[in-house]
Order: C-alpha cells, then structure tokens, then sequence
C-alpha cells in the first residue's frame, strides 16, 4: 500500500503505466478471484498479466473493467499522477487546471475529475461523534427579496454537520459531513442526522423550527446563533468551503454540487492523517461502477 505524501516518493514507486496496473490488479484481486458473469473461483491468465479469464464460462477480465478506470482515456500512469494531485492538494484542481497542467483534452480532463469525484465517497461507517454543531447555508448569489431560509430561494441548499473537539487547548474542528437537501423541512434535515451523526452524540443547531421534530430521536440542544457567534467553528467551515468552490471553481450547478461537497470533505477529513488519502481513494475508484457522461 503506498502512503507517500510528497511527488518525488509517488514517482519514486510509480514509474509506468505497468506499476499502476500491478497496484490495481493485486487491490482487485488481493483475495480470491470470482467470476462477474458466473461467480467460478478458477481462472488462468490470458492476453497480458492483468487479465484473467474463467475456466467456466471464459470471461475475460482486466484489472480495471468494471470500476471508475473503465475506459479511461489517459494512460493510466498520467491518471494515477493526477489521482495523487486531488487527492492530498489542499485546494484540489479544477478540470481546467488539469488539462493544463497534464496536456489532456478538456472534455476528458472534466470526465477524469467527475470520475475521481464518484470515488470521493464516504463508507458511511464514520459517524460524527462527541459534541456535533449542524446548521445549513445556501451556494449562490444575491436574490433581491430573498433572505433567510426563503423557500422559493434558487440557490443551493446544503445542511453541513461538524464536530468540535479540543485541542491544545483551543476548540476546533473534527470531522464534517454536509449534504444537499430541497428545502430546510425537518422531513429533509432527519435522514442527514440518521446517516452522518452518531445516536448519542450531543449536538447544537440554532433556533430553526426544523430542528425540533428531530429531537425526539437525538440529544438536540437548541440555542440562539447570535449571528453565527455561538457557531464560530461551523461557520468557519462554511467559509472555507465558499471560499474553495469560488476560487477553485467559480460556478458549480445545483445538479453537481454534492460531488464537489464531497471532494472538499474528502480531503477535510483527512487533514490529519493524510497518508492513507491516495490508497483510499484507488480503492474507492475500484470498487466502483464505471462512469460515462454523454
């Protein structure tokens, strides 16, 4: 398993399209081999060493069909390097920044980088815990007559979730999740707390009517935000994350938002152990369907 942080040690270990196909087909088959058509364990090699093809039915597979490198239209070398880049810079790369910086088509550097989004998933196993604030805020610019929780609002809705712990003394952030809802109803806010936050967490939400139907299932304390002061680390969190989608991205759709949500948290989350960041993210791509945007 690579746990490189800096390009020298990533290119170090991947020096050719075949080091990368080594990586994947030993992540892909690190167990035990079973056949997608026909679920047969035995298999014997075929065409070149990253296929393997059942001795029952004989279907033929690579190491890479039927994940997120499916059809990939950069070597897979250059995709590995890129992987590397969204998966430990700061402020990621915009689908721009990549055709670039790496020579790729435009088209095929946005596919790579919606590709690399899908794999950008949380496994769900890792609830937040502890002392949780939640709030919402809305993605988008000024509408005239708009303010608040408006309903007819146009812009983007996101409910985010982050716990506060203390370090050194000083309170800041964990973990995050955020999600994009329809409305600020407690019928949308609920599923986010059943899917990100812990049962027994203790958790913070200012005044909002939403919230309280919710707190017949979790520990919910509810006081007033005072202009986001008694929220300064969530709201903090929402900066950053404004700030990253303005600067980095400029406009994203309502329809793409949650993948760029997810690739900020991503990469948060990871802010304090971001060796295993790549790894995961290979692994993610691998299991995986494949993508295809027309």
């Amino acid at each position: 398993m690579f746990r490189g942080i800096s390009i020298y040690e990533f290119r170090k270990m991947f020096k050719s399209n075949e080091d990368c196909l080594e990586y994947v087909y030993s992540m892909k088959w690190n167990k035990d081999f079973c056949c997608r058509k026909c679920e047969n364990s035995k298999f014997y090699p075929v065409r070149t060493k990253w296929y393997r093809k059942c001795t029952k039915c004989g279907f033929d597979e690579s190491a890479t069909s039927n994940t997120l490198f499916h059809g990939m239209k950069v070597p897979i070398l250059k995709a590995f390097e890129i992987i590397f880049q969204l998966s430990l810079r700061k402020k990621g790369m915009s689908a721009l920044e990549i055709s670039r910086t790496f020579d790729v088509n435009k088209d095929t550097a946005a596919l790579l980088k919606r590709k690399i989004q899908y794999g950008m998933f949380s496994s769900g196993k890792n609830k937040l815990k502890g002392n949780v604030c939640v709030d919402e805020f809305a993605v988008g610019g000024k509408e005239k007559g708009k303010q608040g929780r408006s309903s007819t609002s146009k812009k983007t809705k996101v409910v985010l979730g982050c716990e506060v712990v203390r370090h050194k003394g000083k309170l800041t952030l964990g973990s995050a999740y955020a999600q994009v809802i329809e409305n600020y109803s407690a019928s949308e806010l609920k599923p986010f707390f059943d899917q990100k936050i812990d049962e027994k967490a203790k958790i913070r939400t200012d005044k909002w009517s939403g919230y309280k139907p919710i707190s017949a299932f979790y520990d919910i304390e509810q006081i007033i935000s005072e202009g986001g002061k008694n929220f300064k680390e969530l709201n903090n969190l929402t900066l950053l994350f404004k700030g990253w989608l303005r600067g980095i991205h400029h406009h994203v759709s309502k329809e793409q938002m949650q993948h760029y949500i997810n690739e900020f948290i991503f990469r948060f989350n990871r802010k304090a152990h971001p060796k295993g960041s790549f790894n995961r993210l290979i692994e993610n791509l691998m299991c995986s369907k494949p993508l295809f945007i027309q």
